[in-house]
């Protein structure tokens, strides 16, 4: 079942030209299905049924996972059995009878203005390398709305400071280039002549690293900002993706159109981007019965 797991991968990676981060989430997910049906004595691909599926799903409801959770592990083997089924490796698919879980359109938690400055303040405490590297990811995240593992990707190729553009790689390796306004140009400049340099202690083109000179990862980037978050007293379980959608809606609440933010944002369907205006029509509402003169 691995081998079957290795070749529909490769499939997703070489002609889907799936991200790595989403080549991982599928894996996972499939895994998590070939466990279990290991542990059910299941040994060949072409042994799994209707049965042994119904039960895999009981397990995931007795895990009491979200709805999007489940949604997303059903959908990945989906996927899987439907390729393998194409491909002739079984000749019917268990998994075709099967729907995932409504998953419902989760208006996303957002940062307010204030909020964000918070951040900013409070991450350049330290007028040191790490102060000055956490506060020009963070304002480097709201300006241009990249996703993390976006962010922690950047090259110093990435960056044309005359051009005040920043290049990036998302989805499906699609390209994208990202308008900046000056002082965020000027802060990398800042950055990169004066506290990088003293810890890149060997040849590299990351944009961002840590104390060992190494690239930055994911994980070390959202427990700073949890950490930030904390000592600066803003009481929301914060993560890099709520700055995300905080770029976002507030673009839309400062008149940007939403095809706009889906090009900055590298929405490959607009009805994704389309989430974000529940939010911007709730911040028109609070602002009429704020301001109306006649509420």
């Amino acid at each position: 079942m691995k081998k079957e797991l290795e070749i529909f991968t490769n499939y997703l990676s070489v002609e889907r030209g799936f991200a790595s981060n989403t080549l991982k989430a599928y894996k996972n997910d499939i895994n998590d299905f070939i466990d279990f049906l290991v542990k059910s004595q299941i040994k060949k691909i072409s042994e799994v049924n209707h049965n042994n599926i119904t039960k895999y799903i009981e397990k995931l409801n007795n895990k009491s996972y979200k709805n999007s959770t489940k949604s997303r592990k059903i959908a990945s083997n989906k996927s899987f059995f439907k390729f393998l089924r194409s491909e002739n490796y079984i000749t019917t698919n268990p998994f075709s009878e099967f729907t995932q879980p409504k998953v419902s359109n989760m208006i996303p938690d957002i940062l307010s203005y204030e909020e964000i400055e918070l951040l900013l303040e409070y991450s350049k405490n330290n007028n040191n390398f790490q102060g000055n590297r956490d506060s020009v990811m963070i304002e480097l995240m709201y300006a241009t709305g990249m996703r993390v593992s976006e962010l922690v990707s950047l090259n110093l190729s990435n960056i044309y400071s005359s051009e005040l553009l920043i290049t990036t790689l998302g989805k499906g390796d699609k390209q994208r280039n990202i308008p900046v306004y000056r002082q965020v140009i000027n802060n990398i400049e800042l950055y990169i002549n004066t506290y990088r340099k003293k810890y890149v202690k060997f040849e590299t083109d990351a944009l961002f690293v840590n104390r060992l000179g190494k690239r930055m990862s994911r994980q070390a980037f959202w427990l700073i900002i949890k950490n930030i978050a904390s000592i600066s007293g803003i009481n929301k379980n914060i993560s890099p993706h709520m700055i995300r959608h905080s770029f976002a809606t507030h673009l839309l609440q400062g008149g940007a159109s939403l095809k706009n933010v889906q090009d900055l944002l590298g929405h490959a369907n607009i009805a994704t981007t389309q989430i974000y205006t529940q939010l911007s029509n709730e911040y028109v509402k609070n602002s009429y019965q704020k301001y109306h003169p006649r509420k």
